[in-house]
């Protein structure tokens, strides 16, 4: 039997970690690991030694592993038997040529002995820590699987490294580059001390502590992950955690460990789309330059693919048309590693369909690690010469962190709270980390300062600033000097980035108050060089997007004070362009989705009348030339740009009435298009006809007006259904929920009897599923369930027991309306009604303030609920007069209308109330009904 060095090299690591007693045999669905398997691998890393005697190569593949963990082997110890137990052989056949030898005498039987003589002849303390002998042989085992994939690989890595850079030559085209991280440890351990460790220009392995995935359920380490990446080919790979958590610096550890057997890009321009074509032609020649044939499935070629933290809907959808088409036609067998957060996953997953691993909580063998890497960092401070108060200065609570217990620095690591980055920097800086991070700022010259705010715009906004860019915005500053962390990055391409995007945003929220005038000038320099080149528009683009949704990083008021400015700058300094459109025009002329997401940014920053005017009609001709250019998606999606331009246009201006909101739902609902839903489409779609129902006046509800309500009605139910289920945003689901409820539960029920049923059907079960039933919406169900308008002459039995569960869930609610406990008690049983609790739901829904027509409900089901007829008589004349009270202010205030129908709700009741004291003997009956028919005869038409 023959492998592929990644077969082996997967096989060795996943029997390396096998239970002791399992060693080479069938492990649920992995392959059985032949010994001649394990033979082939050392044959070919000791040629010679293979040739003449068997036993001496496997010894010499063996010590080199011993050696590596600092152990040794007696003489008296066969390498060959070594090799047999720490791999556990038995349940295999043991290779033709290596005789199984014991130790000392002592009987294969008694294995536990053989196990610990092992660990004692291999120089491995016993159980140091409370570590198991079985512990130290399965780190053995490990570390000698690592040693023979290494070994092996040795040839091929050299190979592989030559071949991949000249694949990718210099002054490429291509929108992607290598992520090439240095095995070992890291010179600059001070990187790890202001954060840099987590960025993806500062790729060492020695710098950052391992982390673990989660993949269905089962964590993985960085050589699990690495195995199971390779055998991801030409899927999509979907990782997810906490904005600044360490998916970045997780990336650059398997990049670390993998350069044997994987290749990790970066996919950099996002905005110039994503063609996994590119992809794939790189990996061919990179086969190729090692000597093999294209259709070779070796190297692993892994791409990462960085959402932008702020939503970029036009990058996000040429990404998903990529990864669509390459589902329906898998050529490449290039692994797309997108990472982004949970709530990018929850909107992509359905679009894309990837394999999903998210960023474990770091444990606590993780945070002392971390912790470690902190020591070692200002111990090699310390040995560089820095003095004692030089390095408090620096790093003001690092000495007195690193004197913390190591469970304290342990908890301190592994806190859920916060992100990787503020723990780090917290251990560092301590409490004064944010105040550290703009002085930064401040002890800069001015035309450095301006080159850090340029850069710290671009870095929260998710990108970088080019030299040749950033020289032409801060023509005076020392970017040699200066992007060596002091206080920001260059990489390898000479591009600018900040330390992280937590730390640009904190420099740009904790200076804006004072550094007012500079961020504006920012902002001015870029609108300045539009003309330039595309590059200015598109990290003003990108900014744009970005502060509308920054996140909350330190304090709420800093980041809206940073939102509003930043906001308020570019929308006036767009608006003064002459000719703004043409010159975006002529920075791309043929691309669509350039022409649609400045349309899309210039309709979102037109917020009043004096600068937004101008900038719709800039959008309205990016729209007319977005739908001439063939790459357009569909004529649909402009059709709905236009028409939210128009609707911005006119409550712009005050004229968005009834009739215009009507039109625009009527032509948003024939645009909807499956390739491109999205939650902000919805929430226009829900948004204008929430207004136009809003501004739809009762007396309204005539002729041509009700089948336009039906269809507005309708679209704010299809709205919130696929708004629910395209954004993540609960609270936000919660609201628009609880809106809908309102809308349904105003004149609905008694306006559009025939088409209610529908919609308050929905309505109610909508917010069932939400786990927060609407009490209000769900008394309106179940009084349209059994109004007779809905049902004919007479209600359904099954229509009126769906009513009946509705309102028993709508009284254990903590919000009663005052009509549910009269119907359900004039639709219940005597026998089916609970009494004690039925009057106990009826006091706490009369706690409240109440107007006089509910106390007459509440008053009139009590008396229903009395089985004693004398005491019920007082109950029901006291609800009779609480309705001829409602009745007599209603009419004296002019509000007759509404009531001119005898089925009316409060009319029925008072009616019914009348009827019930006739069923019950009461003499002077007659005279209430006598009072209640004068009344109601002032309110006939």
């Amino acid at each position: 039997m023959t492998y592929d060095s990644n077969e082996i090299a997967g096989h060795l690591d996943a029997v390396a970690r096998r239970p002791l007693g399992r060693g080479f045999t069938r492990d649920g669905k992995s392959k059985i690991l032949e010994v001649n398997s394990l033979a082939e691998i050392i044959s070919k890393i000791c040629p010679e030694e293979w040739q003449q005697d068997k036993a001496q190569a496997f010894e010499t593949a063996i010590r080199q592993a011993i050696c590596r963990l600092e152990g040794s082997l007696t003489p008296r110890m066969l390498m060959q038997e070594a090799g047999y137990w720490l791999f556990n052989l038995a349940g295999g056949e043991p290779h033709s040529d290596i005789e199984p030898l014991y130790l000392d005498g002592v009987g294969k039987q008694k294995y536990s002995a053989i196990r610990d003589n092992l660990a004692k002849r291999a120089g491995l303390p016993g159980t140091p820590n409370g570590t198991t002998v079985t512990t130290r042989i399965q780190e053995l085992r490990i570390a000698l699987a690592k040693e023979l994939i290494a070994l092996s690989e040795d040839d091929r890595r050299s190979r592989l490294c030559a071949a991949k850079r000249k694949a990718l030559p210099e002054g490429t085209p291509w929108p992607f580059r290598l992520i090439e991280p240095r095995a070992e440890g890291i010179p600059e351990l001070e990187a790890l001390l202001d954060g840099s460790v987590l960025t993806p220009d500062i790729c060492h392995a020695g710098g950052a502590a391992d982390r673990r995935v989660m993949h269905d359920g089962e964590e993985l380490g960085i050589a699990d992950s690495l195995s199971w990446l390779a055998s991801q080919s030409g899927r999509t790979v979907f990782l997810y955690g906490d904005r600044g958590d360490g998916k970045t610096s997780y990336i650059n550890l398997l990049a670390a460990r993998s350069l044997e057997t994987h290749i990790f890009l970066r996919w950099e321009r996002i905005e110039l789309g994503f063609d996994v074509g590119q992809l794939e032609e790189y990996r061919e020649r990179v086969v190729t330059l090692m000597g093999g044939r294209p259709s070779d499935s070796s190297p692993t070629v892994v791409v990462v693919y960085s959402l932008p933290p702020y939503g970029d809907d036009d990058a996000e959808q040429r990404l998903v048309r990529a990864l669509r088409v390459r589902q329906h036609d898998r050529t490449d067998r290039v692994i797309v590693l997108v990472e982004g957060r949970r709530g990018d996953l929850d909107r992509l997953a359905d679009k894309v369909r990837p394999e999903c691993i998210s960023l474990a909580p770091i444990n606590r063998m993780e945070a002392d690690q971390w912790a470690q890497l902190l020591k070692k960092a200002h111990s090699t401070a310390t040995s560089k010469g820095m003095a004692p108060e030089k390095l408090a200065a620096k790093y003001p609570h690092l000495p007195e962190f690193l004197q913390l217990d190591r469970n304290t620095q342990e908890e301190h690591l592994a806190d859920s709270t916060s992100p990787l980055i503020v723990k780090l920097l917290q251990a560092v800086y301590g409490e004064g980390m944010w105040t550290k991070l703009r002085e930064e700022l401040e002890d800069l010259e001015q035309e450095d300062r301006k080159a850090y705010m340029h850069i710290c715009m671009a870095s929260m906004a998710g990108g970088t600033l080019p030299d040749t860019m950033l020289t032409v915005l801060a023509p005076g500053s020392d970017l040699d000097d200066r992007s060596n962390r002091d206080p920001w990055i260059r990489n390898s391409e000479g591009r600018h980035s900040a330390r992280h995007q937590y730390i640009a945003q904190v420099v740009l929220e904790k200076s804006w108050i004072k550094r007012r005038t500079l961020l504006q000038e920012c902002v001015n320099d870029l609108v300045k060089h539009l003309r330039s080149g595309r590059e200015y528009g598109d990290v003003l683009r990108q900014v744009a997007l970005a502060v509308r949704e920054v996140d909350h990083v330190s304090r709420i008021s800093d980041r809206d004070g940073l939102r509003n400015i930043l906001l308020t700058s570019i929308r006036r300094a767009l608006s003064e362009v002459e000719n703004l459109d043409r010159i975006l025009h002529s920075q791309a002329p043929t691309d669509y989705w350039h022409h649609a997401a400045w349309a899309q940014v210039l309709s979102d920053l037109a917020a009043d009348p004096e600068t937004g005017l101008a900038l719709l009609r800039a959008n309205d001709k990016l729209l007319s030339i977005s739908e001439s250019l063939p790459e357009c998606p569909n004529h649909d999606r402009v059709t709905y740009y236009r028409v939210r331009n128009r609707v911005r246009r006119l409550k712009m201006v005050d004229e968005f009435d009834f009739d215009a909101a009507c039109e625009a739902v009527t032509l948003m609902a024939s645009t909807v298009h499956a390739e491109w839903r999205e939650a902000g489409f919805y929430v226009d779609l829900f948004s204008w006809s929430r207004d136009a129902l809003q501004e739809w006046g009762i007396r309204e509800f005539e002729g041509e007006n009700i089948d336009r309500g039906e269809l507005l009605y309708k679209k704010l139910s299809e709205a919130l259904e696929w708004y629910r289920a395209l954004t993540p945003e609960a609270e936000q689901v919660e609201r628009f929920s609880k809106q809908y409820g309102s809308l349904v539960a105003g004149p609905l029920h008694y306006q559009l009897p025939a088409k209610a049923l529908a919609l308050l059907k929905h309505s109610w079960q909508f917010s069932v599923d939400l786990e927060n039933p609407n009490s209000r919406t769900g008394e309106l169900y179940a009084e349209a369930l059994l109004d007779r308008r809905n049902r004919g002459a007479s209600t359904s039995p099954s229509s009126r027991e769906e009513a009946v569960q509705v309102l028993r869930i709508v009284l254990d609610s903590p919000l009663i309306p005052s009509y549910a406990p009269y119907l359900l008690v004039t639709n219940t049983k005597e026998e089916d009604l609970p009494r004690e609790w039925f009057l106990e739901r009826i006091e706490v829904a009369g706690s409240g303030a109440i107007n006089g027509e509910a106390r007459g409900y509440l008053t009139h089901a009590r008396a229903l609920a009395e089985k004693n007829l004398d005491k019920r008589i007082p109950i029901l004349l006291d609800a009779i007069k609480h309705y001829a009270k409602a009745s007599h202010d209603r009419l004296r205030g002019g509000e007759a209308r509404g009531f001119s129908r005898t089925d009316t709700r409060m009319s029925v009741a008072w009616d019914r109330a009348c009827g019930d004291l006739q069923r019950v003997g009461f003499p002077k009956w007659s005279d209430h009904r006598k009072q209640y028919q004068r009344f109601s005869a002032k309110y006939r038409p």
